[in-house]
């Protein structure tokens, strides 16, 4: 195991090295991560000053917040919010986990998945109630492997979902929020990509690494932040696996 935990260690300075990591992430949702395993890693990216993205098991998942707050997280990410009803449902707990644990160094911050049809067709509502009642959400992910199936359609990197993703940031920045884009990235991504730079895109994510976003990124450099996050995800399996058998 410890053997695991130096070569996990070394995949996350390599991350960093490139100047563009913004957070590791974990998740409930789909990984069934256990609150052990995510104490080591927390204890990691605090130790190389690095942020931890928990991902919850949805706009229910109260213990997962508040298991977020314990581990120390910076950011929490929400998926499957459909209407402004799921986006409120967790505001409530969010903010009194707020107050509980308001002696932390860094406020923690939230972020939401936009992954289906449904979610789509109410993001103008969704950015209304964020901007009318000041809700603390820092930025949306779109999640465009879900959103694909949703739309019951089968490339993540097509034009429709491109276009989507386009409109959702387009009127995500008229609300001041911030967009990052996720689902499925491999190196056949950087065109999809790419072609978000004059919209202000935020960031974009693999499934355990958000990376900020410029302009200025080439194909080269973009393969090689998807080569070590997938590097990164392997380091953590084989850390998850030493821990338990």
């Amino acid at each position: 195991m410890k053997k695991d935990l130096k070569n996990l260690e070394s995949k996350i300075n390599s991350l960093k090295k490139t100047g563009r990591l913004l957070a590791i992430k974990a998740e409930f949702e789909a990984e069934g991560t256990r609150i052990d395993e995510l104490g080591i890693l927390s204890n990691l990216c605090f130790k190389n000053n690095v942020h931890l993205t928990l991902k919850t098991g949805g706009p229910a998942a109260i213990r997962d917040i508040f298991e977020a707050f314990q581990l120390g997280a910076q950011n929490i990410l929400i998926p499957m919010v459909e209407s402004e009803y799921s986006l409120e449902y967790f505001i409530d707990s969010y903010k009194k986990f707020s107050n509980d644990f308001k002696g932390l160094n860094e406020i923690t911050k939230l972020a939401i998945n936009i992954e289906s049809k449904t979610g789509y067709e109410n993001i103008k509502k969704i950015l209304e109630v964020i901007k009318e009642k000041g809700l603390p959400i820092s930025h949306i992910v779109i999640g465009r492997s879900d959103l694909t199936s949703s739309l019951q359609l089968n490339d993540v990197n097509s034009k429709e979902i491109f276009n989507i993703s386009k409109d959702i940031i387009s009127k995500s920045n008229l609300h001041n929020v911030k967009c990052c884009i996720g689902g499925n990235l491999t190196s056949n991504s950087f065109k999809f990509i790419f072609a978000l730079k004059d919209y202000d895109l935020y960031a974009f994510e693999s499934r355990k690494v958000t990376f900020k976003f410029s302009k200025s990124i080439s194909e080269k450099e973009f393969d090689f932040l998807i080569k070590l996050s997938l590097e990164f995800e392997l380091a953590w399996l084989n850390l998850k696996s030493s821990m338990h058998y």
